[in-house]
């Protein structure tokens, strides 16, 4: 883990822990070619096919099912250690 690592880094690339940023429910795996199921709520239950990912680092992917103005929206966290804290890329 990197240093001074805070819970908003970890769920960036770990499910079990993505809850605590935004979706009510998150179920998937964070490898290339996987899916995940962010539930928002019961009108916002969308669906994103996992680009690239790399625990600790990065995880990038593609919205799959969605409202259709968000359909195939592209995103991403980037992590970097600095010398006292944890930058995240957005």
């Amino acid at each position: 883990m990197l240093k001074g690592t805070s819970l908003f880094c970890v769920s960036c690339t770990e499910t079990e822990y993505f809850e605590n940023w935004g979706p009510l429910k998150c179920l998937g795996i964070p490898k290339k070619r996987e899916t995940y199921n962010l539930n928002f709520t019961d009108n916002y239950d969308w669906h994103t096919k996992v680009e690239s990912s790399k625990t600790w680092e990065h995880v990038y992917c593609q919205i799959t099912k969605s409202a259709k103005d968000w359909n195939s929206t592209s995103f991403g966290f980037d992590l970097s250690e600095t010398e006292a804290r944890v930058l995240i890329k957005f």
